[in-house]
């Protein structure tokens, strides 16, 4: 998972010198067959939403209810008591 995630932040760190790159060899304003191509560096600091630090508590039932149910005892009778079943293949 840690793999993941420092091969997630470099694509990033890729994609954000490529951009750089191009900037460096065209230009910030310039056009692309006949499209205008803007590339703008963000070099501000930008706003982060803080996290809330306390979580929501859920309710735990602390009297669980547990059914009790019969069961049935089942026994089996070997249909053939006094002799094995006669082997699967023939011996080699």
């Amino acid at each position: 998972m840690k793999t993941l995630a420092v091969l997630f932040a470099a694509l990033f760190m890729f994609a954000q010198g490529m951009a750089q790159a191009h900037v460096v060899e065209f230009g910030a304003s310039h056009e692309h067959d006949g499209v205008a191509c803007t590339v703008s560096v963000l070099g501000e600091d930008q706003a982060i939403a803080p996290v809330p630090l306390e979580t929501e508590t859920v309710p735990v039932d602390e009297s669980p209810v547990i059914t009790l149910r019969p069961t049935k005892t089942v026994t089996f009778q070997n249909a053939h008591p006094c002799r094995a079943p006669p082997p699967r293949a023939p011996p080699h």
